[in-house]
C-alpha cells in the first residue's frame, strides 16, 4: 500500500444522524511521525471513514473517562480493513487490525457525537466532544450503575389456588415467557436493561437489540419513569420459546439484530409494573398505571404495550382455565394477580429454578454433533446433583458442545416438577441461559 488512505478534507458529520448505523474501525498505528496511537473510524461505502487519531493508543476503559482525540481527514471505506506497512508519507509506520464492529448513533449535535459499539456482548457507550479546532474529546458514557442495583428483582407472592383470590378489584393477566426488564424513558430514546446486573456491575443492557426504541419523541410527563416489564420475541403470531430467546440475548447486539431480521423475530416488551416514576405522582390504582402503559405503547409504536388484563372474576375465572389448559399464545408458564395482596401474586403451572452447569455429555446421534444436555450444581461452586436433558435447542445443543467453556459455570434457568431431598430436581427442562 503506497499512501494512508486519507482523503481531501474532513467530511460532512452531519451525517452521523441519530438511530443510523456505521461499520466501526480501530487500528493501531505505529508511526515515525506521530509514534504509536489508536486510529478510529466509523463510516460506510458511500460515506467514507470519518476518522480521529487517539495519542493514548486505546480507548477510555472506565465510566467517566475522557482520552484527547484528534480529528483526521477522511479514509477511505477499503483502508477500515487494512494491516500493514505504510513506506512512506505522513503515516509512514505500521498499521494493525485492533477492532472491527458495528455502532450506532444515539445523539449528534454540534460538537457533541454519542455512539454506541454494538458488537461487544454488553454495548459500550462513548462520546465525541469538540473542544477546539480538530481537538475532540472522546470519553466513556457506559453507564457503571444499573437499574437492577438501583430496584432489584420484583417481589411476588404465589399460589397455587388463584381462584380464591378472585374478587372485583382483583386482576389478572398472563406471565409472559420472557426475560425480566427496566424500561428506562429518556427524552429522545428508550433504555432496556436487565434485572440482573452485567458480571462486574453496571448494567446489563437490550436496548438495541430491541429495534424501535433508539429515536423516540418522548413527552416530559413520561420522562425518567422505570418501568417494569418482560421482554419477549414473536414470530408471526407465535411467542418464540424461552431458550431462543436466551440466544438472542446472549449473542452480541450485532448478531443478535441480525439473527432477528433472517428469522423474522420482532423483539416486544410487555409492561406490568412501575419501578420508578422520576419523581412525578404515582398512579393510585391499576387503572391510571394501564393507561400509563398505553402511552408508552403509542411513544413506542406498540414496541412496549400493556397486557390484557382480566377485570372482573368472571372474565378471571376464563383466563385462568385458558392458561391452566395450555390454549394462551403468550404462556405457559401461569398467570398473575394484581390487588388481591400489597404484592402481586404469581400462579405458577410449573416450578421454575435457577441452576449452575457443571459438564456438558453429548449426545447419542447420527445427525450432527451436538450437547444431549449438562449437569448442575444447586451453588456456583457446589457439587453435582443432577442432570438435565431435555427442553435444549439444536442451536443451544450444538453450542454447548462446541462450546463448553461459555456453558460450564453458567447459571441457567430450568422448570421441574418438584424437587427430592437431595437436590436433584424431577424431570427437570431447560428454559434458558440468564443474559450476560
Amino acid at each position: 500500500m503506497q499512501d494512508d488512505g486519507s482523503l481531501r478534507g474532513t467530511g460532512a458529520l452531519s451525517a452521523l444522524q441519530q438511530g443510523r448505523e456505521f461499520d466501526w474501525f480501530r487500528q493501531q498505528h505505529n508511526a515515525r511521525r506521530a509514534r504509536l496511537h489508536s486510529d478510529i473510524r466509523l463510516g460506510d461505502p458511500s460515506l467514507g471513514l470519518i476518522s480521529f487519531a487517539v495519542p493514548k493508543a486505546r480507548m477510555p476503559e472506565n465510566p467517566g473517562e475522557s482520552l484527547l482525540a484528534i480529528r483526521q481527514p477522511v479514509h477511505k471505506y477499503t483502508y477500515g480493513s487494512f494491516s500493514g506497512t505504510i513506506p512512506s508519507g505522513r503515516g509512514a509506520g505500521t498499521v494493525e487490525l485492533a477492532d472491527k464492529g458495528r455502532v450506532i448513533i444515539t445523539e449528534a449535535k454540534p460538537g457533541k457525537i454519542k455512539f454506541a459499539l454494538l458488537h461487544p456482548r454488553n454495548p459500550k457507550e462513548y462520546m465525541l466532544t469538540r473542544k477546539h479546532g480538530n481537538n475532540w474529546f472522546l470519553t466513556n458514557i457506559t453507564s457503571s450503575s444499573s437499574d437492577a442495583e438501583r430496584y432489584g428483582k420484583p417481589k411476588y407472592g404465589v399460589t397455587k389456588e388463584p381462584e380464591s383470590l378472585l374478587k372485583p378489584g382483583v386482576t389478572v393477566s398472563p406471565k409472559i415467557d420472557g426475560a425480566a426488564i427496566f424500561l428506562r424513558m429518556l427524552a429522545n430514546r428508550a433504555d432496556v436493561s436487565s434485572i440482573r446486573p452485567a458480571a462486574g456491575g453496571g448494567a446489563l443492557k437490550h436496548t438495541w437489540r430491541v429495534g424501535g426504541l433508539d429515536k423516540l419523541r418522548v413527552p416530559s410527563s413520561l420522562r425518567d419513569f422505570v418501568f417494569r416489564g418482560e421482554l419477549y420475541g414473536k414470530k408471526g403470531t407465535r411467542v418464540i420459546p424461552p431458550a431462543e430467546l436466551g440466544g438472542l440475548l446472549n449473542m452480541s447486539t450485532v448478531k443478535s439484530r441480525d439473527a432477528q431480521r433472517q428469522a423474522g423475530i420482532r423483539l416486544l416488551i410487555a409492561l406490568y409494573g412501575l419501578a420508578d416514576s422520576g419523581g412525578k405522582p404515582l398512579p393510585r390504582s391499576r387503572q391510571m398505571l394501564r393507561k400509563l402503559f398505553s402511552q408508552v405503547e403509542g411513544v413506542t409504536q406498540g414496541v412496549a404495550h400493556p397486557l390484557k388484563e382480566a377485570d372482573t372474576p368472571e372474565e378471571a375465572a376464563k383466563l385462568l382455565a385458558q392458561i391452566r389448559e395450555g390454549r394462551h399464545p403468550l404462556t405457559r408458564e401461569g398467570a398473575v394477580l394484581f390487588g388481591a395482596a400489597d404484592r402481586p401474586i404469581k400462579y405458577p403451572l410449573t416450578r421454575e429454578a435457577d441452576v449452575f452447569v457443571k459438564s456438558v455429555f453429548p449426545a447419542v446421534t447420527q445427525t450432527g454433533a451436538r450437547a444431549g444436555g449438562f449437569t448442575y450444581s444447586l451453588e456456583p461452586d457446589g457439587p453435582e446433583v443432577g442432570r438435565v436433558g431435555s427442553g435444549l435447542a439444536r442451536a443451544d445443543a450444538e453450542d454447548m458442545l462446541a462450546n463448553p467453556g461459555e456453558w460450564i459455570g453458567r447459571k441457567v434457568r430450568i422448570q421441574a416438577k418438584d424437587q427430592f431431598p437431595s437436590g436433584a430436581y424431577r424431570a427437570p427442562v431447560f428454559i434458558a441461559r440468564h443474559e450476560g
